[in-house]
């Protein structure tokens, strides 16, 4: 499945971003799983509980910074993980996130960079 992470240093980001989400319209579990399904029946599946002794493989990667402003502390920050097929259906929801979020998050994808949430590349960004 392709994916990415979602990234913030809210620590009770997983919280905010299911309640979102919940907001959006999706389905959301009491395991902490988010589902939104757009018009066309595409899938955007969020996993909101990480277990905080798996994130060497968002933490600790190298990491490329794509535009304005600092990066995350990543060693304090916390993450989602998303499965999504589609860059644009990917982007259009992260996007959203970010502004339903008070605090800057951005997306980690499976290269290793590191895009502001409101500014990810369809194009560009890999799942």
């Amino acid at each position: 499945m392709k994916g990415a992470f979602l990234v913030s240093e809210q620590l009770e980001l997983g919280a905010l971003v299911l309640a979102a989400l919940r907001d959006a319209g999706a389905e959301v579990t009491a395991d902490g799983v988010g589902q939104l399904r757009d018009e066309q029946g595409r899938l955007f599946t969020v996993f909101a509980r990480l277990d905080p002794n798996e994130g060497w493989d968002w933490r600790d990667g190298p990491v490329t910074h794509v535009g304005e402003g600092p990066k995350p502390d990543m060693q304090v920050s916390s993450a989602c993980w998303i499965e999504c097929r589609w860059e644009e259906l990917f982007v259009a929801n992260v996007r959203a996130l970010a502004l339903a979020l008070a605090d800057k998050s951005w997306a980690l994808d499976g290269d290793g960079v590191l895009w502001p949430a409101e500014d990810v590349d369809a194009a560009r960004v890999r799942l």
